[in-house]
């Protein structure tokens, strides 16, 4: 349901995906991994027709996001790597979560609720967001991402601020978001080891697409060594040569 055939896309002269040509299948759970400056969140942002493409076609549910925005706002969520939410206006949690809800003319307090407490910081509702600490805000934004009941998420960097306990928690629970109600998540991210119990569909990216598949059968030495540009085996671990890795 989601194809992208031949696409590049980049930022006036300067291309940042090549030639990217991937099809996944609705509901589909899937992560994109790579070094910083690999194209991750211009991936994202070209199926939400975000940035134009400079040549190549996308279809997001049978829809060109460049055509045809509204549609796919409506059917897409997407959480971006930094919240463009002003901290100087004292929005309470609930009235964060609920920004979605209220674009389409919405307003169902139990979505909101219901959003908080997937991510566990419904106790949090009537709080100021921007008193919150750096991991809270994280969640609370990615119960903005899940409560307007999409079929696609795109989630840029959703675990970033949150300890590695909190992390595990909330791949857990995406994934189980993903298998009861068919919902199709595509995730940007660093931390490869959370992936590990799921096997999710992964795709490699380093400005072109290196490899892509389940998780168990991409996450090898070949394939880490072309997408970060060095790796390091030790006993039981792999440390890629590049910060996040």
């Amino acid at each position: 349901m989601i194809m992208m055939n031949h696409v590049s896309a980049g930022y006036g002269n300067r291309i940042v995906i090549e030639d990217i040509t991937i099809s996944l299948e609705h509901p589909f759970f899937a992560v994109i991994a790579g070094p910083n400056g690999a194209g991750k969140s211009t991936m994202l942002k070209v199926l939400l027709g975000i940035v134009k493409r400079k040549s190549g076609s996308v279809s997001v549910f049978g829809i060109d996001p460049e055509v045809d925005k509204k549609s796919i706002r409506r059917i897409v969520s997407y959480m971006p790597q930094s919240s463009t939410i002003n901290l100087d206006i004292p929005l309470r949690v609930k009235e964060v979560v609920a920004m979605p809800l209220r674009i389409m003319g919405e307003d169902d307090e139990s979505l909101v609720r219901e959003a908080l407490e997937i991510v566990g910081a419904e106790k949090y509702e009537n709080e100021i967001f921007s008193r919150l600490s750096g991991g809270l805000r994280q969640r609370v934004l990615l119960a903005r991402a899940l409560v307007k009941n999409a079929k696609l998420i795109l989630l840029d960097e959703p675990l970033s601020h949150i300890d590695s306990k909190g992390r595990g928690e909330i791949f857990s629970t995406l994934h189980r978001i993903h298998e009861e109600k068919g919902v199709s998540f595509l995730i940007v991210g660093h931390d490869l080891s959370v992936c590990a119990l799921y096997d999710p569909y992964l795709i490699l990216l380093n400005r072109r697409i290196v490899a892509h598949g389940r998780f168990s059968e991409i996450v090898k030495p070949k394939y880490l060594a072309e997408a970060y540009g060095s790796i390091l085996l030790g006993e039981g671990f792999v440390v890629m040569g590049e910060e996040h890795g």
